[in-house]
């Protein structure tokens, strides 16, 4: 790492300069990175193991002078800068460079602070509409469609190739029922395909079907999503839904059970309540009255006063002849939603 301190010597505008000192920094870089990220929260690192060889070093967050030593290194991130290597463009690869640096660091701090199950849409490397998306993403998933429209809508505005941040934005649309809307958004990110890896191509494909195609082509690429990633909720929850609306409540069933399966292990709570109450929906149509109240009352646990739940345990009462309940949980879905559409009103 002693190219670093070698380079800063030069000073921002250097009148004698070897392009050659640049290169180590430039391949040391990923070094630093994979330090920072892994020791970011000590000052101190006594030992480190990486593959076959024991190295002692120090890491000082904030200060100009990093000390280590790695031989056996893996990449944890690369970073390319296309261009001539001569001296008149030193400083302009090692700015853009910086940059990208940058830019991989702050979006790696949102997302210490994020579920783990956010982690998977970072598509972006731009901080600010990385944070919008999350904003998005949290409106969404308590159901403020309007505000998540807006903060998505903000999050392509700066970055317009953030191909989850179009996805999620075209199914806000939808559950708003503005359907070219929705539309609009998911074929705008669809023609961008061919700037997409293999693997980002599906979920722009998972949402077309949605869209313009039918349920089973729907079911064929979140499988394909399944493969990629088997501890992704999302994707169990995706297919629980898309059996609900076919009616193929049974093929339903142990969709959602897995999703909520894998949240326990983790042990989170479901990112939103429709992995309970699709789950209760499947419950309910398939005559499983015992597991659907279980499933409730496990629910009020992390979704408290939740108005699409209570509005599922309120048929489970009036299936059940539980009048006097089923009337209560009426009340209460009606309260909760007038409180919350004055609360939307303050927000919009």
């Amino acid at each position: 790492m002693d190219h670093l301190n070698g380079l800063s010597n030069y000073g921002a505008h250097p009148k004698a300069f070897d392009p050659e000192q640049v290169k180590p920094v430039l391949s040391n870089l990923s070094i630093i990175i994979k330090w920072y990220l892994k020791y970011k929260d000590s000052q101190t690192i006594s030992k480190v193991r990486t593959g076959e060889e024991q190295a002692i070093g120090k890491i000082r967050i904030g200060e100009e002078q990093t000390v280590g030593k790695i031989k056996t290194e893996e990449v944890f991130k690369s970073f390319q800068i296309e261009g001539s290597f001569k001296e008149e463009n030193i400083f302009q690869i090692i700015d853009s460079l910086s940059q990208r640096v940058k830019n991989f660091l702050l979006i790696s701090k949102l997302e210490q602070g994020i579920r783990s199950d956010y982690q998977t849409f970072t598509s972006t490397s731009s901080p600010e509409a990385y944070r919008y998306f999350i904003y998005g993403m949290n409106a969404y998933y308590k159901r403020v469609f309007p505000t998540a429209v807006k903060l998505y809508s903000q999050a392509v505005a700066i970055d317009s190739n953030f191909t989850f941040a179009y996805i999620n934005l075209s199914y806000a649309y939808f559950n708003l029922r503005s359907y070219e809307q929705a539309k609009k958004r998911c074929l705008k990110i669809y023609k961008k395909e061919d700037q997409m890896s293999m693997q980002q191509k599906i979920w722009p494909n998972r949402a077309y079907a949605l869209f313009f195609e039918t349920p089973y082509e729907e079911i064929k690429y979140v499988r394909q999503l399944q493969e990629i990633d088997d501890q992704l909720p999302l994707n169990y929850y995706s297919l629980g839904w898309i059996y609900n609306k076919l009616y193929q409540y049974d093929k339903a069933i142990p969709e959602y059970e897995k999703a909520l399966e894998i949240y326990n292990k983790w042990g989170s709570k479901p990112v939103w309540d429709a992995n309970y109450t699709g789950l209760g929906l499947a419950y309910h149509k398939t005559d499983q009255y015992k597991k659907d109240k279980k499933l409730y009352n496990k629910a009020e646990l992390d979704f408290p006063d939740d108005p699409p739940l209570i509005s599922r345990q309120a048929i489970l009462a009036l299936t059940e002849g539980d009048t006097i309940s089923g009337n209560d949980y009426i009340k209460k879905y009606i309260s909760l939603r007038k409180e919350g559409s004055a609360s939307e009103a303050v927000i919009e």
